[in-house]
């Protein structure tokens, strides 16, 4: 007893020394307990935090893009910050397009360089700059970065963070991500629906704060009911942090007279009150209405067992009939691939729908023009046929021209008349909703049941395959066109069916189950289908329909065999061989008959070869060892193996630079067809290599007067004022990220495709071997010694990347000398620089003298400099052979690259620009 009383004291004690040290320590700092709980969301204590990702970067955005702004009006460079505002601002007329009474009224046109009129379409035009006018659909989003003043600024970016902190601290970074970018895109939609505000612009993120502003006190009314004894501490939350900074933000707005966008913070308030109901639901006290009445009730009305038996009985069985798993614990898959279709085939329609409401018929045509299925835009016609003479579709008049003519400007593409593509996008369109919404609830009733089941890429394979197969059997059928996902949905459909009664043959799923699956997701779907279509009388591509189907039925005969049963064997092989004998031989055919170039078409030999030949006979066959033979030959030459069975890399990074340099110059090449010449010579007037713009000019070169191409009516002015508007930046004359920009731009479609087949043939050959970060590595040392070489030499400028590639090509020379060395296969290697060194060097020098090309050879030798060093560096010297001096040579290598980018980096800072005399001749 002494003992337990001990214990007792002990703990009391204990007890008592916690509660003292915990008072004594609320003691301490009252101030900092009730300041931490002002900030926190914390219905329990010590819940997850997580780190306010999202509204940090966000709100760093905001601030650095004004900075920018800021910069340039202090230094009075007004036309970047009106670049930025004319492309990112709210502005309807940049989204929608006028009518055709508005485009063709003439108005005052402010932006030539005379007083002259202009059209207000035209006007418009110039004002949006860009080439997806009048569709500038980001514009939505973008109004959210710029900001009008500091005030602005620093009203939204306070209130922004002092809900979004506490929010996302709380429920994460996607919640908050998702309520603010929806309430910023309700606060747009708003603007838009509105009449009085067509023509007026409006910049700022207040509708996105606005919305989760009122997420926050949804959030705040609802831990009230929920916590009856908090309600004075969340009322202090919500005058300090809402009430108070809108009292103030008023109050300012009122005294400077600044205009608030009422319209985009009612559109924020509603998506994030609608958010905040969502996922709160009503904030009323909890514990009413039905817990109360069931905890009045006495104990025993609820000892029935019976209803939830039946509930988890029907339960199990909706599963098992929407569900197609052969076990109870069998891995499922997320349907990725078919949600991710429906969504792109409803956002298409969408788009063409918006476009018919705003009366733009033009890009609904345009859109069913590239991308409906056409057989005389994918196969040239006869020349007798192209020769005849037609009434002009694209003429307003009755105006005859020829057949091909009229068929180009309808095909609507430089790639006529092999726009392969279209057998891909025929999927993508439909003609109405109603297509749209029967071809959906299709492909989501079958494609998501498979999907689970057998993943995303086996489904996708189907998917895909019975859409091509479908689109050849429709170019057999009916060469006039058609849109449509269903050839590809009849081909899920029939590979369902295969499925299904193969489940039931191997006794995986009950028969009843599987009729009424089969009931359920194809036959009653597939009968309402046709009966609308048959009372709509509606036009049906019977035709893609049966293609698909087949290639469909095909692919689940090879999958799972035959449908006998499980008893039979029925040489489930040879059914599966010749389902896909079968699938091989309809896509020959197809692509034979449908015009299809017979390179296109290859059948499966050694399919052929197993069903004609016995085992016996097929071990040894003169022909494959022929082929087998050409085949290691070619690979043997484009590779750059020592040693067989090496690893190999993915050439990434040569290829995504490529992929870049061909976005970047087609987006130039529209820019360009489309008239929009301002917005190319921006591009190139910020990206290319240019020293005046790296540089300081002196200032007795800068006060000299020459002409000025400022839209002053040809006055002149001084020739530093002029360099400074060519260079469009606040960052003048310092403008140091050109070095890397002039690899990304070319002059013409000739100029980026000896630079790409060049950049791929060799920088391929080099990643697949030595990785991906050494190639990145030698690519913009040799693009950044190019630069600096080229100014050294001509200050004028230049685009490409010529200086990169260069560099790749003498580390590519340099690698093959070494292989020599090591394995003395002198054939092999100089075969390889024979092919794939001199003949595209020759070929590419010959073009350019027969064109008369301006080269930059400054900037080539510059970058093979580079590529060179960084060769005897990375592989040493090519000779001698032995290898005690190899290394010798690497480090006097390296010494080497060091001093001559030192001394590349000093001569260019010390440096000034010269002067730039644009009226001589230069060619």
């Amino acid at each position: 007893m002494a003992g337990e009383d001990n214990q007792t004291w002990e703990m009391k004690e204990a007890l008592t020394i916690e509660v003292e040290e915990a008072s004594n320590s609320t003691k301490k700092s009252p101030i900092a307990v009730w300041c931490q709980r002002l900030f926190t969301l914390d219905v329990v204590a010590r819940e997850k935090h997580y780190f306010p990702v999202f509204i940090t970067f966000l709100s760093i955005l905001h601030l650095s893009i004004h900075s920018t702004t800021f910069l340039d009006l202090r230094w009075k460079k007004q036309k970047f910050l009106d670049t930025l505002k004319d492309l990112l601002m709210f502005f309807v007329p940049c989204m929608r397009p006028a009518s055709s009474e508005s485009r063709a009224t003439i108005v005052y046109c402010p932006s030539l360089i005379e007083n002259r009129t202009c059209n207000y379409d035209d006007q418009l035009k110039n004002y949006c700059l860009s080439f997806a006018y009048p569709h500038q659909y980001w514009r939505m989003v973008s109004v959210n970065i710029v900001h009008l003043n500091w005030i602005h600024v620093i009203a939204n970016v306070s209130r922004q963070l002092m809900y979004g902190i506490l929010l996302e601290r709380k429920y994460g970074t996607m919640r908050l991500f998702v309520v603010y970018w929806l309430s910023e895109l309700g606060a747009s939609l708003t603007c838009l629906l509105s009449s009085t505000s067509l023509h007026n612009s409006s910049i700022g993120a207040s509708g996105a704060i606005y919305g989760i502003m009122f997420f926050f006190i949804i959030e705040r009314f609802s831990a009230m009911a929920n916590n009856a004894n908090n309600r004075i501490f969340v009322v202090i939350q919500l005058l300090v942090l809402v009430v108070l900074p809108m009292v103030v933000s008023v109050t300012i707005a009122m005294i400077l007279k600044i205009r608030p966008a009422h319209l985009a913070h009612l559109g924020g308030i509603v998506v994030g009150s609608l958010f905040g109901i969502g996922i709160f639901g009503f904030p009323y006290k909890q514990g009413r209405g039905g817990c109360q009445v069931i905890c009045q009730e006495p104990l025993a009305i609820h000892v029935d067992v019976s209803d939830p038996a039946r509930r988890k009985t029907s339960h199990l069985r909706c599963r098992q009939v929407f569900t197609l798993d052969t076990s109870t614990n069998e891995k499922r898959h997320f349907p990725i691939f078919i949600i991710f279709m429906s969504i792109v085939h409803v956002a298409i329609h969408l788009t063409t729908y918006i476009n018919i409401l705003w009366r733009n018929q033009r890009f609904l045509d345009t859109l069913r023009n590239l991308f409906c299925i056409f057989l005389p835009c994918m196969r040239p016609a006869p020349a007798y046929v192209r020769e005849h003479t037609v009434n002009c579709y694209s003429s307003p008049k009755n105006e005859t021209c020829n057949y091909d003519d009229d068929l180009k400007n309808f095909c609507f593409s430089f790639f006529y008349p092999h726009q392969y593509w279209r057998i891909i996008t025929v999927n993508l369109v439909h003609i109405d909703w109603l297509h749209v919404v029967i071809n959906l609830t299709m492909q989501l009733l079958l494609g998501a049941l498979l999907e689970r089941k057998y993943g995303s890429v086996r489904i996708a394979g189907i998917y895909w395959t019975s859409n091509f197969g479908a689109c050849l059997f429709a170019l057999l059928h009916d060469r006039r066109g058609g849109v449509g996902a269903s050839g590809a949905i009849y081909g899920l459909a029939s590979f369902f069916i295969i499925e299904r009664l193969n489940a039931m043959r191997h006794q995986h799923t009950p028969r009843s189950c599987v009729f009424i699956q089969l009931i359920i997701f194809f036959v009653l779907p597939m009968t309402v289908a046709a009966c609308i279509s048959a009372i709509l009388r509606l036009r049906v591509g019977h035709a893609a329909h049966f293609g698909g189907g087949f290639v469909g039925f095909l692919i689940g005969i090879t999958m799972f065999g035959c449908l006998c049963s499980a008893e039979q064997n029925c040489y489930l092989k040879t059914v599966r061989l010749i389902g896909l004998m079968t699938l091989s031989l309809y896509f020959f055919i197809d692509k034979d008959y449908a015009g299809f170039p017979h390179q296109m078409a290859h059948t499966n030999e050694n399919i052929h070869l197993e069903m004609k030949e016995s085992p016996a006979t097929c071990v040894v066959e003169p022909i494959s060892v022929g082929k087998l033979n050409i085949r290691s030959r070619l690979r043997r030459f484009f590779t750059l193996d020592h040693v067989p069975n090496e690893k190999h890399h993915r050439p990434i990074f040569i290829l995504t630079m490529s992929l870049v340099h061909v976005i970047i110059y087609l987006i130039i090449h529209i820019n360009l067809t489309w008239r929009n010449k301002y917005f190319v010579f921006s591009l190139y007037a910020l990206w290319m290599l240019f020293l005046p713009c790296m540089r300081p000019t002196p200032i007795d070169i800068q006060m000299r007067v020459v002409d000025c191409e400022l839209p002053i009516k040809n006055k002149t002015c001084y020739y530093g004022d002029r360099i400074q508007s060519l260079c469009t930046s606040f960052m003048y004359p310092h403008q140091y990220w050109r070095m890397i920009t002039v690899n990304l731009i070319h002059m013409n479609w000739l100029h980026l495709i000896f630079n790409i087949s060049r950049q791929l043939l060799l920088g391929i050959l080099l990643e697949r071997k030595y990785g991906s970060l050494r190639i990145a590595v030698v690519y913009w040392l040799s693009n950044t010694s190019a630069c600096l070489f080229a100014m050294l030499k001509d200050r004028a400028g230049g685009v490409g990347a010529s200086g990169a590639v260069y560099g790749i090509l003498l580390l590519f020379i340099v690698e093959r000398l070494n292989a020599i060395r090591i394995t003395k296969n002198y054939r092999l290697v100089l075969l390889q620089l024979l092919l794939l060194v001199v003949l595209p060097m020759t070929i590419t020098v010959s073009i350019a003298n027969i064109l008369q090309y301006i080269v930059g050879h400054s900037a080539h030798f510059g970058g093979a400099v580079v590529g060179f060093l960084a060769g005897i560096g990375m592989f040493g010297c090519p000779y001698p052979r032995k290898n005690a001096y190899q290394t010798i040579c690497r480090q006097i290598a390296i010494v080497l690259l060091i001093i001559y980018f030192s001394l590349c980096l000093i001569i260019f800072f010390l440096i000034n620009a010269s002067y730039i005399d644009w009226s001589s001749s230069r060619p």
